[in-house]
């Protein structure tokens, strides 16, 4: 299904080339896309390097502000686009109405635009899965196409663009940064399927410029609407904090029962070979779901927390047993 908007996040370490990207990108997307909307947001654009300095490790401070450029954006398209929903601006705070300035300064062009058609692309490092996953969660409500691109550098590669820089990123955060990136896992986590990663030797965009709006084009024209999330389809466990402690509570126990069966035919090395594995699997497995990276089919949801697992222990078992495998190193 055709969607009227679509959601691309381009993803990549400080000065992996993601600029440079958007640049000539934008470029071809206008030549040949005149007809739809493009709103460009960077965030080293809009939230100025001083307060990015002082959050950079601060947990709350990056979700804020976040928050808040989300929040912008979203006005912005309401905005702009007034077939989406109707013109109205309500900004929650001063902070908000100064983000949304900026990116109506970034995107003057678009006040004209005849078009109900968009494309809004977000420039951000988005290291973290959770980061990416709020936009997501965001394109899901209001029923737009979601898709990534990342520009994958190598360490040495940032810190050598990083020195030509007028305000450079301190290489300590840059390495912090690199060790933990999650990289987009189209089978791991099915809401990242619509995801391309570019190496740093496609530096030379210019070959693939025309693959590359294939993919966005694709994405936005064959977005996925589930109408009813309580079907059997595959939604983000979002309940009440207890509830989701007591989930991942029992899915824990769950795994463990399913560990221990899974070992009980195995003996020495290959035993203990086999266990650690699993063990670890078994880690990342509550890592994700803890930090909400994870999607549950609602039926698995409500078999941990509300319903006797019995009758359908063994559809329960090859649903985990799948999570371990693909979690397999």
């Amino acid at each position: 299904m055709s969607a009227k908007g679509c959601i691309l996040l381009v993803i990549g370490l400080p000065a992996a080339g993601k600029t440079t990207f958007v640049e000539r990108f934008a470029d071809h997307f206008r030549l040949n896309c005149a007809q739809i909307g493009l709103l460009i947001v960077a965030f080293d654009e809009i939230i100025p390097f001083e307060q990015q300095k002082a959050i950079i490790f601060n947990e709350n401070g990056w979700k804020t502000t976040r928050k808040l450029l989300l929040n912008a954006c979203e006005l912005f398209i309401r905005f702009v686009f007034n077939d989406f929903i109707e013109k109205e601006l309500h900004f929650k705070n001063e902070k908000e109405e100064q983000i949304f300035k900026k990116i109506a300064d970034r995107n003057q062009h678009l006040f004209a635009c005849q078009s109900s058609k968009f494309l809004l692309l977000i420039e951000d490092n988005f290291y973290l899965r959770s980061m990416r996953y709020e936009w997501f969660k965001f394109a899901k409500q209001f029923r737009l196409a979601f898709a990534q691109i990342m520009i994958d550098s190598n360490l040495n590669t940032c810190f050598a663009r990083n020195e030509t820089r007028v305000e450079s990123v301190p290489n300590e955060v840059i390495s912090k940064m690199f060790a933990k990136l999650e990289k987009p896992n189209s089978e791991k986590y099915v809401w990242e399927k619509e995801s391309l990663i570019l190496s740093e030797n496609e530096n030379d965009y210019e070959y693939s410029l025309e693959n590359i709006l294939t993919f966005v084009s694709n994405a936005m024209n064959n977005a996925d609407f589930p109408l009813d999330q309580t079907d059997d389809i595959e939604v983000k466990l979002n309940s009440q904090r207890v509830n989701n402690e007591n989930f991942v509570h029992q899915l824990d126990c769950f795994l463990r029962k399913l560990i221990r069966e899974e070992l009980e035919n195995t003996t020495g090395t290959e035993r203990e070979k086999i266990a650690k594995i699993l063990k670890k699997a078994k880690s990342e497995i509550l890592s994700d779901t803890r930090r909400s990276n994870l999607l549950f089919p609602e039926w698995f949801i409500k078999q941990m927390i509300i319903e006797k697992r019995d009758k359908n222990e063994e559809l329960c078992k090859d649903f985990v047993r799948k999570l371990l495998k693909q979690n397999f190193n």
